[in-house]
């Protein structure tokens, strides 16, 4: 498998560090600690598009998101098929919070 070196130290296996070597599908309402370590949060996907904001927190397990540590939002009402590149490290892990009746599946590496 190829090994791909990111901008930010980590490594990518078998895929270019621009698409994110994981993926978590279908995420629902509600908040998911997608990741422990550090890496970089790549794309999301809106899926079904939820009717409150949603967040992508640099924090690691238990902790509490807060704008402090916040890597990127997602707007309320986004559209479905939409795909946002964020494209941001994080240290401590990925966590999502995921709005009101939203579904969301990202990359990460």
């Amino acid at each position: 498998m190829t090994t791909y070196n990111n901008p930010d130290g980590s490594v990518s296996q078998g895929f270019p560090p621009e698409e994110g070597s994981m993926v978590a599908f279908n995420l629902a309402a509600g908040t998911t600690q997608v990741d422990n370590t550090s890496g970089r949060l790549m794309n999301v996907s809106v899926i079904t598009s939820p009717t409150t904001a949603s967040s992508f927190n640099d924090i690691a397990q238990g902790g509490t998101p807060a704008v402090g540590n916040q890597l990127a939002a997602i707007p309320a009402n986004a559209a479905v098929g939409t795909i946002y590149k964020i494209n941001m490290p994080y240290r401590n892990g990925l966590s999502v919070t995921v709005g009101t009746s939203g579904v969301l599946s990202l990359s990460y590496s």
